[in-house]
């Protein structure tokens, strides 16, 4: 099941160390909620560095290859992700682990998966530029635990007027 949800507007004015106005506007132009069952087992819940540099927990879901417009795959990672963070450690004792998500008696959970597409315009009033970067935003929570994933693509300029 789907669930639309309705465009929301947000802008942000700030000032860059030249004293030029910066403008960031961000724009909600889809934003939909998917109800689906994934597996939660050694293969798909895992502590991997793929893409970030530092052990984070990660739910490989093979779905989202079909649910969303930009690619959420990590280098080699085996499916589309989401993520929770760094995995607990000493050094970050706070964290989660797999044996966290994983419960052998139910392999799989139902769960909600928001996706949105945020279209961001970067305004830069003193020299009357725009660039757009289009932003998809995956949420959900898994037993408890929040997940996320972003990644941007880049749109280009427009023009100036386009973007107020």
């Amino acid at each position: 099941m789907k669930r639309l949800f309705y465009a929301v507007t947000m802008a942000v004015l700030t000032t860059n160390a030249m004293g030029q106005n910066l403008e960031v506007k961000e724009v909600v132009v889809h934003d939909v909620q998917h109800h689906l069952a994934v597996v939660l087992d050694s293969t798909t819940v895992l502590c991997s560095e793929a893409d970030y540099g530092a052990l984070f927990l990660k739910i490989l879901i093979p779905q989202l290859a079909n649910l969303t417009l930009l690619d959420h795959r990590n280098e080699g990672a085996g499916a589309p992700c989401v993520g929770a963070g760094i995995c607990r450690s000493e050094m970050f004792p706070d964290g989660n682990l797999p044996e966290d998500i994983i419960n052998p008696a139910a392999p799989t959970q139902t769960i909600d998966l928001r996706i949105q597409l945020v279209r961001v315009s970067y305004l830069d009033h003193a020299l009357k530029t725009c660039q757009v970067t289009l932003e998809e935003r995956i949420a959900t929570a898994v037993r408890g635990v929040p997940f996320t994933h972003e990644r941007r693509a880049e749109l280009g300029h427009r023009n100036f007027a386009d973007c107020l």
